[in-house]
């Protein structure tokens, strides 16, 4: 290793040197270099915006400590503190060289390279370019967009996408949704598991990633100390470097159990998530039980209901064509329910302050004076408006919280469960209040404006967060019949609520 220690004599002019448990940390104008004396393979972390390398010794040393001394740690410098295409590929270069002078074969085959938050976005180009072994992203993820959108189901390389429970700016959202992309894949392939895991750490900001520093977004107060974080990044990164590039001090099986483990703990952890996906193209049929609550118990059970779901975009005309419609079948009734899932169209994938649920879910319920008609089948009581709705809508997801979730919401809202529901009707808008929660649904006259009015959400003064939607009302007799007995709401979709009360309500 003699060699090692020169070639780094010679390039490097140290800003510094410090030492952790015969860890040497060292730091010339490109590179800054935490190792032992006999690594033999190196991860390059390329820094989050305007984060010095520095703010990375206490990760990396933990990584190189966990792993025996095989891994080497290398944080680049980039000017003005901000990764850019032309020095990431040098500074992986320059990584690759000094492996390869320390008379490593292929040293491309084993340096890892990742980023935290940005500096992941800049790192994923380089497994390509340089046939590098994996990618390790750190409170980041695969962009997706139009133009350099790499989902994580079509990337090549393996990939470890490491996120924290309480990050403020790289949300949990976030990585449920690459939690979801990993279950589609190991349908096909179990070895995803390995190759491509997912893994959020309970307890987690942002900027543990880094030295824990307080920066804008990141608001969320950790619950895991900064040692204990390092830890448990460390122990992860150090078992996906072993599962693609063997390490002497671990077993290959020993690493990839090791992050089965944690994936399927982060499966439990997203459950929430989970849920409310599946729940989502089921929201309106159940809604239009709640809103027309049929006389006896088997009524609804001889009105079935079959929704049709549109996307937003290309299938907007179509849904606003479509209407509801009750049609005799058997010895029942089919009630057709028309549904229009709210998708934001977003052409860069932010995850600064960004919710990834639809924004809302178009229902077009029938009213129970046109359903007592069609069917003959009365009401046994007064159903629920559209505001009462969207309450409904928020109380049953909040209900699927595990017990960590729901207590830091309970913590700052009281228990949702206990929430006193207060509701007034006038002639222009149906209100609640609801908690910490204002809905407000004003009621419209036409399809048109009901089309065209905005479902708004978020946080006003005082703590308050409103809800303002949009509701339509037709009687069993109007001009065109096909418009008559609409019962038509905009609510909440089950996704964003749990979006709202792991990352954004806690902020």
């Amino acid at each position: 290793m003699k060699r090692f220690w020169a070639f780094w004599a010679g390039i490097c002019a140290f800003s510094g040197s410090f030492a952790s448990a015969g860890v040497l940390t060292e730091d010339s104008s490109t590179l800054l270099r935490v190792a032992d004396t006999h690594p033999t393979a190196a991860l390059v972390i390329f820094p989050g915006a305007f984060l010095a390398a520095a703010q990375y010794i206490g990760l990396a040393q933990s990584v190189v400590e966990q792993s025996a001394g095989d891994i080497a740690v290398f944080v680049p410098h980039f000017t003005a503190n901000f990764p850019n295409p032309l020095e990431a590929e040098s500074r992986v270069r320059e990584v690759i060289t000094i492996l390869g002078n320390e008379g490593i074969e292929r040293p491309n085959a084993r340096v890892f390279v990742g980023g935290h938050s940005v500096g992941g976005i800049f790192a994923n180009d380089l497994p390509n370019k340089f046939q590098l072994p994996g990618l390790v992203l750190l409170g980041s993820y695969l962009p997706h967009t139009a133009v350099i959108g790499k989902k994580l189901r079509d990337y090549p390389f393996p990939t470890l996408t490491l996120g924290g429970e309480l990050d403020g700016l790289t949300g949990i959202n976030y990585l449920a949704r690459e939690s979801a992309a990993l279950r589609a894949l190991t349908v096909a392939d179990v070895s995803s598991l390995i190759t491509k895991p997912v893994i959020v750490l309970p307890g987690v900001v942002h900027m543990q990633f880094a030295d824990g520093a307080p920066i804008a977004g990141d608001t969320i107060r950790p619950e895991a100390s900064l040692s204990s974080a390092h830890a448990a990044m460390a122990e992860v990164i150090v078992n996906f470097v072993a599962t693609h590039a063997s390490l002497r001090g671990l077993k290959i099986e020993a690493a990839a159990e090791a992050l089965r483990i944690r994936v399927m703990e982060t499966e439990t952890l997203l459950r929430p998530y989970t849920l409310a996906a599946v729940a989502e193209a089921g929201v309106c049929a159940a809604l239009q039980r709640v809103a027309v609550p049929l006389q006896g118990s088997r009524a609804w059970d001889q009105l079935s209901i079959d929704t049709k779901i549109y996307r937003h975009g290309r299938e907007d005309l179509a849904f606003v064509l479509d209407k509801s419609a009750v049609a005799a079948a058997g010895s029942g009734y089919v009630l057709h329910l028309p549904m229009l899932i709210d998708d934001e169209v977003e052409l860069a994938d932010v995850s600064n302050d960004h919710y990834l649920a639809p924004r809302s879910l178009f229902c077009k319920m029938r009213t129970a004076a046109k359903l007592t008609e069609e069917t003959g089948f009365a009401t046994e009581k007064l159903g629920q408006n559209c505001a009462e709705l969207n309450a409904k809508v928020i109380l049953d997801t909040l209900a699927t919280l595990n017990p960590d979730q729901r207590a830091r919401f309970n913590a700052k809202f009281g228990d949702f469960a206990a929430w006193t529901q207060l509701s007034s009707a006038g002639d222009g808008a149906n209100i609640v209040q609801l908690g910490p929660l204002r809905i407000r649904s004003e009621k419209v006259a036409s399809g048109p404006h009901w089309i065209m009015g905005a479902f708004r959400f978020g946080q006003a003064t005082g703590g308050w967060w409103n809800i303002d939607t949009i509701e339509l009302n037709t009687g069993t007799e109007v001009l065109i019949p096909r418009f008559a007995g609409a019962n038509y709401c905009k609510v909440m979709a089950p996704k964003r609520v749990i979006e709202w009360a792991t990352v954004f309500a806690l902020k």
